[in-house]
């Protein structure tokens, strides 16, 4: 049997997947364990990692661009680290 409580991630959950939590709960339902929970885990952590180690190298590529980086990020409503919005 499985356990209903259990959350595949970590309280909060990433923007782009906040509004499907209740979609993926009822998809989940009944037959999610702790080692659901824990391979879940192990691949969010996963992305994250790919994600910072994607992040680190499209700042250095930015480095020789960083004047009109600066120049554009000053613009109202633009900023040096806009939001994820993710897919879907």
């Amino acid at each position: 049997m499985g356990n209903d409580t259990v959350r595949p991630w970590p309280e909060p959950a990433p923007g782009w997947m906040r509004a499907k939590i209740g979609d993926l709960s009822m998809a989940l339902e009944g037959r999610f364990d702790e080692r659901h929970a824990l391979m879940c885990r192990l691949h969010l952590q996963h992305l994250d990692q790919r994600l910072a180690r994607f992040d680190a190298q499209v700042e250095e590529m930015m480095v020789p661009f960083r004047l009109a980086r600066e120049l554009l990020t000053s613009i109202p409503g633009i900023g040096p680290k806009p939001s994820r919005s993710g897919p879907g």
